[in-house]
């Protein structure tokens, strides 16, 4: 499974960027982390270790 990520509160495109990437990846998951900015591992280093172990124990 392929993931692309996204932080919250972003004000830029990316957020419909990512959407639109995830869609084109096969088994692709697009996700906010909340109270995340564009730097998830610095903003929201905890959520986003959780979220990596689940995606690499994942199959």
């Amino acid at each position: 499974m392929k993931e692309a990520g996204h932080g919250h509160g972003v004000s830029f495109r990316a957020g419909s960027d990512a959407r639109r990437l995830a869609a084109l990846l096969p088994d692709a998951a697009w996700e906010i982390v909340p109270g995340a900015g564009h730097e998830v591992n610095r903003d929201a280093p905890e959520a986003l270790a959780a979220r990596l172990r689940a995606f690499w124990t994942e199959k």
